[in-house]
């Protein structure tokens, strides 16, 4: 039986201390294939006061220790010089297919997911920073939080385990 794990996160905002928690206390005791990251990974944007712990370098630093594992998406926060220093690709959004399901990853500020959510079982996005769970049409959509700036004061990620026939999705608390 194969097993998958992904871990997806969204808008980190360089809060270097809340990455530094998921990193050490989740990614990497549990072994997880994948850390998707759903935008907004180094700044904070305009509107938002920075976090208790802003560090966008040392994000920068952790993320690129295993860039090799990272998906990512871009955000409304992100800047051409998030991918210059970041040893990973920042895509717009990232379609896939794990396990024959198939598995669509954006920011949400641009809703791309829309325009195929026919032909999609899995949509995640972040953007708003508050968890999110349901299911339209066929497809399920997740926003799993924020692990940065949560808007519902509840830092959180997703956990995602695939089998052959089985797919376990839960929202966490950081």
């Amino acid at each position: 039986m194969n097993e998958l794990k992904l871990l997806i996160c969204s808008d980190i905002h360089g809060n270097y201390e809340k990455l530094k928690k998921l990193i050490n206390c989740y990614f990497t005791k549990v072994n997880f294939d994948y850390l998707i990251i759903l935008g907004d990974l180094y700044y904070s944007g305009a509107r938002n006061i920075p976090p208790q712990n802003y560090s966008p370098k040392q994000c920068v630093e952790l993320l690129n220790s295993f860039s090799d594992k990272i998906i990512c998406v871009k955000g409304n926060c992100e800047a051409e010089v998030d991918q210059m220093v970041s040893n990973f690709k920042i895509k717009p959004y990232v379609k896939r297919k794990f396990l024959n399901k198939v598995f669509f990853f954006e920011h949400g500020h641009k809703e791309y997911y829309k325009k195929q959510i026919d032909n999609l079982d899995y949509i995640f996005f972040g953007h708003s920073h508050i968890k999110r769970f349901e299911k339209i049409n066929n497809a399920y959509i997740i926003n799993p939080g924020s692990v940065g700036l949560p808007k519902d004061n509840s830092a959180s990620f997703c956990v995602v385990r695939l089998t052959n026939d089985d797919v376990d999705i839960k929202l966490v608390d950081l």
